[in-house]
């Protein structure tokens, strides 16, 4: 027996001398996640208590002015309103290849402040957008292996969006669309029945919604819409629009192409995001991050629906009819909307660029856009407006 009990430690390896020590050193372990973890979050709550945990502050400029938007127009968050009040939206994107970018633009309304959110979209791309979040409510308006030219097809897909329209608060028209020539006649419908409705609604043309402007100018010109070229499809847009008439600086082209295309406002994305709707032009600078993933439109496309959608609510909400809210003054207002859009997608984006540079991806731009806007919502916005009142 003695003879077995020292065969038996001669075998006897290096964890099982050390197993009695493992418990001791798991617990030594957690322990010093906890006490690096608490260190850390110290860190990020002193931060807290400056500007609101921002890594960097905004320029005092675009701090205030969309604190003071958000105080002028967000719907005020005192228990008396009912679901869907704060927003309801729609974006008509997506296609059996891109399932990605409705996702993004409908997901960075809701971050924003939207509360209800549809998305029409192809039967193809229903499941993986489903897949993705179970907040939007995914609705197929066409079969890409069905796509014909006949006018009938284009009025039946255009009526199954068309019969939500006049729910809506706003209307974003693109992302991951697709150039399917047979969806510009869809798309044609669908505008047209958005301008026979009694109350205006703001309507966001981005990516390949842009593409069919530029084969088909009027389908936009004149109407209650905003669009958001980047630099190409703003060349692409003048090139239809305007033709080969000569260029001037960017501040003066943008305007010119407001002009020509019936007072429409237009987000020239770049790094300056020029605004305007032929009548001013407004610069957002605020820094953002050197990064260029793709899906950032959308999300921006997503918070200006958001923004373009609590303008035109604020205006009923004061007692106002909106019908009696001249061009001028509301595209104005629109070019405002948008202004604060871009400073917070940026801010959003800087933030995350800071912490994940290389790697920083839309998915974590989405996780930040709620916590950018609120930060100025509550700290500037307390400061400057509710000190005040």
């Amino acid at each position: 027996e003695l003879n077995a009990s020292v065969r038996t430690r001669k075998r006897s390896g290096p964890m099982e001398r050390w197993w009695p020590a493992m418990p001791l050193a798991g617990v030594a372990a957690f322990g010093m996640y906890y006490v690096t973890r608490s260190a850390t979050g110290k860190k990020h709550r002193l931060r807290s208590n400056d500007e609101g945990a921002l890594r960097t502050s905004l320029t005092d400029k675009n701090a205030i002015r969309v604190a003071a938007f958000l105080h002028e127009y967000a719907p005020p968050l005192d228990f008396k309103s009912h679901k869907g009040q704060h927003g309801r939206l729609a974006v008509v994107g997506g296609s059996k290849d891109y399932t990605g970018a409705p996702y993004y633009a409908g997901t960075a309304a809701l971050q924003a402040g939207a509360e209800l959110v549809y998305v029409f979209t192809a039967e193809e791309a229903c499941i993986p957008i489903k897949s993705y979040s179970p907040e939007l409510m995914v609705t197929p308006f066409y079969a890409a292996r069905a796509t014909t030219s006949e006018k009938e097809w284009a009025a039946k897909c255009a009526a199954v969006v068309a019969s939500r329209l006049s729910r809506l608060h706003a209307l974003i028209i693109g992302p991951g669309l697709g150039r399917q020539v047979e969806l510009l006649a869809v798309v044609k419908e669908i505008l047209s029945e958005a301008a026979s409705l009694p109350a205006s609604l703001p309507i966001i043309i981005d990516a390949d919604g842009l593409w069919m402007v530029t084969q088909d100018p009027d389908i936009a010109r004149g109407r209650n819409v905003i669009l958001t070229p980047n630099k190409v499809e703003f060349d692409r847009l003048w090139k239809a629009v305007c033709g080969d008439q000569k260029r001037s600086a960017p501040e003066n082209d943008i305007k010119r192409l407001c002009e020509a295309m019936g007072g429409v406002v237009i987000i020239k994305k770049g790094s300056t995001d020029l605004i305007s709707n032929g009548e001013t032009v407004l610069k957002c600078d605020e820094k953002g991050a050197p990064r260029r993933a793709g899906g950032i439109g959308d999300v921006l496309a997503g918070v200006i629906g958001i923004f373009m959608a609590w303008a035109e609510m604020a205006v009923k909400r004061k007692g106002a009819i909106r019908k009696n809210m001249n061009a001028s003054t509301r595209g104005k207002t629109y070019c405002e909307a948008a202004y604060c859009a871009c400073t917070i997608v940026r801010k959003g984006w800087e933030e995350i660029f800071l912490e994940k540079r290389r790697s920083s991806s839309v998915p974590d731009l989405l996780q930040v856009i709620g916590h950018v806007l609120n930060t100025l919502e509550t700290s500037y916005g307390k400061r400057f407006f509710l000190s005040s009142a």
